[in-house]
């Protein structure tokens, strides 16, 4: 990417972070000598922790906030047809509406914990100490870098660049900038990888790292994106990108990634109730990275219960849809986790399941999945109900379905921590390589996958892994963007889906859910909102910075 410029400066951020806070808290400070070591692993905690000991790498007035994975729920999930929140703090409603402004402190959190992750890489990455560890971690440290900027890129569109640190203003870059260098940053960074095999947690020395894979699988993801991402551009052949996202997903899979598909069916010891758990299930339980789950799992990142724990990772999401009375799909509680009474998810999700959302009202996680004919459908629905009249307050709660996807119940009935969660997130999984094989491949067929098509057998795999009662032989496109709601709802990939069918912001996308723009019957909202607006604070310290269109 000649015309961008590769280094510069967080003048902005730098600015707002508290690095002598975070070296307090035995964070490595960025303005003195660091261990090597100590640095390679705070840029893989910075994924998914707030900091070393719960508190935040910058000022914050709650450290779960800050976290990573968090914010790309609030921004990928929340405005969606998938999940809405009451809670007022930091403008989450504006972002349920679908009615951000650039002084909402939740952009902010997502603005600042991208960046201050970068600088933790960039520091990694231009200390020559660091490269004594060898160049296969110098391209795991290059990936993280990549992948926390295209989380900013995706989500903002123009962003501060830099690859080093220096005390003048970032220089700019566009999104269609951003693919550029960040197909070539993946591409590069992958010939240093280890090689790609699905592992366990009982590997220490692989399991939670940056394989090849991992930079195929973005790859992918990118070149599947890429109509969004260079819109700009009046040459540019997504054709040609589909084949890519296509082929980088066929060599995911190749690897040996896979759905993990096996059910088993096991004796709680703590109740001795007998509980069967689906291979899906497994994937969101606290044993995962040890269970028959772990072949799916392409990256993830790691949590402990007396090691790693946070209130922004596995936790939130287990906490954060969970009130006081709902039990797992298997009839139990959740497994030492408090309900936060925050999150519920819309009738619109709802009905990727059942025609008659209604007829589940009053029924368990577990009646629910009988009824649904497909084991994705983990909704607790007892003393909620399917319409959100209102979401302003505490009571609002009750309005909306919840979900039991994530437990912190074991697999293998053994006892679950009862000093926190132990469950890793699966930050990439394979179910995404087949899906993005198929709707590339549907893509470039004008339209529809026909039966038979390796497109069509990607689609069937993870309709028959959920045990899907429905058949189907071909899929269209939008078979397919229901297909990533049912996969994938809650973790984090809704908008970009919706943006990249055209089912987001503009007046050409019919697609309604309940309260779209901020009236409950949903209503159309500008184009323009398909990004995030730079926080103000950025603007004002960095005149580099273009407000992006739609918010001056």
């Amino acid at each position: 990417m000649a015309t961008l410029v590769v280094s510069g400066a967080l003048t902005s951020c730098i600015g707002d972070l508290d690095f002598e806070s975070a070296a307090d808290t035995n964070d490595p400070d960025i303005n003195q000598p660091f261990d090597p070591n100590q640095m390679y692993t705070k840029c893989y905690a910075s994924l998914i922790m707030e900091g070393n000991d719960g508190n935040a790498d910058f000022d914050i007035d709650d450290g779960g906030k800050s976290c990573l994975l968090r914010n790309i729920y609030n921004l990928e999930c929340l405005g969606t047809d998938e999940s809405i929140c009451w809670w007022t703090d930091g403008g989450l409603v504006n972002v349920c509406y679908n009615q951000s402004t650039p002084g909402d402190q939740v952009l902010k959190f997502m603005y600042y914990r991208s960046m201050s992750n970068i600088t933790y890489c960039n520091h990694y990455l231009n200390d020559e100490s660091c490269k004594n560890l060898g160049e296969t971690k110098y391209a795991e440290v290059r990936w993280i870098r990549a992948f926390n900027y295209y989380v900013l890129a995706n989500e903002f569109g123009n962003v501060p660049f830099l690859t080093k640190i220096s005390g003048e203003a970032a220089p700019r870059a566009t999104q269609a900038e951003m693919y550029d260098w960040l197909i070539s940053e993946f591409t590069e960074c992958e010939k240093n990888l280890m090689e790609a095999a699905p592992k366990k947690d009982s590997d220490k020395e692989r399991y939670g790292r940056v394989d090849k894979a991992a930079a195929w699988l973005m790859l992918s993801r990118l070149y599947l994106n890429g109509k969004v991402w260079k819109a700009t551009v009046e040459d540019f052949d997504y054709e040609a990108a589909l084949q890519q996202s296509k082929a980088y997903a066929k060599k995911v899979l190749d690897a040996g990634y896979k759905l993990s598909d096996e059910t088993s069916t096991v004796t709680d010891k703590q109740s001795g109730v007998m509980c069967t758990y689906t291979g899906y299930d497994k994937l969101f339980m606290a044993d995962n990275g040890s269970s028959s789950a772990y072949v799916e799992a392409v990256l993830p990142l790691l949590q402990d219960a007396e090691k790693t724990r946070g209130w922004g990772g596995t936790l939130f999401f287990m906490a954060a849809h969970a009130g006081a009375d709902q039990e797992t799909v298997t009839g139990l509680d959740r497994g030492n986790v408090d309900g936060w009474r925050g999150m519920r998810v819309r009738r619109q999700l709802v009905e990727k399941f059942t025609n008659t959302p209604e007829a589940w009202e009053g029924k368990t996680s577990k009646e629910i999945r009988e009824v649904a004919g497909d084991d994705r459908a983990l909704f607790w629905a007892k003393n909620h109900t399917v319409r959100i009249a209102h979401n302003d307050r505490d009571e609002s709660f009750d309005q909306g379905l919840i979900i039991t996807k994530f437990s912190n119940r074991r697999s293998d009935g053994e006892m679950y921590s009862t000093t926190g969660v132990d469950g890793d997130f699966f930050l990439l999984r394979a179910a995404e390589a087949y899906l993005n094989y198929a709707e590339a491949e549907a893509r470039l067929a004008g339209g529809t996958l026909a039966a038979g098509s390796e497109g069509a057998k990607c689609m069937d795999a993870l309709r028959a892994r959920a045990h899907c009662k429905k058949t189907m032989s071909t899929y269209t496109l939008n078979d397919i963007l229901d297909e990533r709601a049912r996969e994938f709802y809650c973790e984090g990939y809704r908008r970009t889906d919706l943006i990249r069918f055209g089912q987001f912001g503009g007046n050409d996308a019919t697609y309604a859910w309940d309260w779209k723009g901020g009236v409950e019957a949903g209503q159309a909202f500008p184009a323009t909102r398909n990004l995030y607006p730079i926080p103000e604070s950025e603007l004002l310290a960095n005149p580099n910075l273009k407000q992006n269109e739609g918010y001056n």
